[in-house]
């Protein structure tokens, strides 16, 4: 299993929560294109092509529970600090 880190987390909750890059940069107070950097560098550990196969890889790795997709999006929005 991977370590991430922090900033990484973040954006993986907001991938899940359905938020676009320049939604995530907001609550992260960071630029799109940072947010970009670390959807890729997730894309690279997890070797995935798309954010589908990302966050397959994430829930099979445990960083994300299964039931990600079900939870409300207000829940999953408590993670992308």
């Amino acid at each position: 299993m991977p370590t991430l880190t922090q900033k990484q987390c973040s954006v993986l909750w907001g991938l899940s929560a359905g938020l676009a890059i320049s939604e995530i940069a907001k609550r992260l107070k960071v630029s799109p294109a940072t947010v970009s950097g670390h959807r890729n560098q997730l894309g690279r550990i997890y070797e995935s092509k798309n954010i589908v196969q990302l966050l397959r890889a994430a829930v099979a790795d445990e960083q994300i529970p299964k039931d990600v997709l079900a939870r409300p999006v207000p829940s999953l929005l408590k993670k992308v600090a």
